[in-house]
């Protein structure tokens, strides 16, 4: 008989009412959750798809350094006709375009493609702009100039925008960093998979599997290829709610609305340890 696989509702607390000390044994014992009532400064600035483009013009006209700069941003382009709100995300055409170019495509309903925009934030206009860099951190953390070189006590950010029906796949974040993702606009999907379970979902190849369509089609345990033992959660997520993913947690996210969210990773005390595994790993692969 096939086993079955149980998702429970990703567990919930106030942004008022969380501690530090709960919130660290939380992130040591790798257990994601959603933090309610997030009214963070700054965050109206990134809510508008048809004005984000013209804003960042105008930040950067305000900021010397920043002047006449535009970014590259990662662009994956769906076929509109191809996306929808259940199972598993169809293929898509990866690409690179300057920043304003990439978000003016979200400006309107999608014709060609449906776009999904992933875009490194290290200009300090953008920096400047972010509400949550020391969120529930002892010490202000320092911005990485790169992702690849988070270390402990630093953080990288990124703006997610998509149409609706985009999204991403089953991953873990970059060199096992932890991150809190906050929604400005939209409504967006989350499938998790517990952190402390990440070994037992990975694939000989170092594959995981497909989140989305295991929720979706309520596979069980054989098809999805997942055992019935690993702690399974689900969420949808509004603005005022951030997702806090501890290191190693395998996630995947569907914009069920267009939507926009800013992600910011980070290393400090509660997985460095899982850091450095990362980064022994990763010298070790070449």
């Amino acid at each position: 008989m096939a086993s079955e696989l149980h998702w429970a509702p990703l567990p919930e607390y106030e942004a008022g009412v969380l501690s530090v000390e709960k919130f660290r044994e939380l992130a040591a014992a790798l257990q994601p959750f959603a933090l309610r009532g997030v009214h963070w400064e700054g965050l109206e600035d990134w809510t508008d798809t048809r004005k984000l483009a013209d804003n960042v013009r105008r930040w950067r006209e305000g900021t010397p350094e920043s002047a006449g700069v535009d970014d590259i941003a990662d662009v994956m382009l769906f076929e509109p006709g191809s996306v929808n709100d259940r199972g598993a995300l169809p293929s898509s055409v990866e690409s690179e375009l300057p920043v304003t170019e990439a978000l003016s495509l979200l400006a309107a309903p999608p014709v060609a493609a449906a776009a999904y925009v992933k875009w490194p934030l290290t200009d300090p206009s953008t920096l400047a702009r972010l509400p949550f860099s020391s969120f529930f951190v002892r010490e202000p953390l320092r911005p990485a100039p790169t992702p690849l070189l988070l270390r402990p006590g630093t953080f990288f950010c990124w703006l997610y925008a998509g149409h609706r029906g985009t999204g991403s796949k089953a991953h873990i974040d970059v060199l096992n960093s932890s991150a809190w993702l906050t929604l400005t606009k939209g409504l967006k999907h989350w499938l998790l998979v517990h952190g402390a379970d990440h070994a037992a979902c990975k694939g000989e190849a170092g594959e995981y599997p497909e989140l989305l369509d295991a929720h979706a089609n309520k596979l069980s345990s054989e098809a999805a290829g997942i055992p019935p033992t690993v702690r399974l959660y689900y969420h949808s997520q509004r603005p005022g709610t951030a997702i806090f993913v501890p290191s190693k947690a395998i996630h995947a996210v569907r914009n069920l609305e267009d939507s926009v969210s800013l992600t910011h990773n980070f290393v400090d005390g509660t997985n460095a340890r899982h850091w450095e595994a990362a980064i022994k790993n990763m010298v070790g692969a070449t």
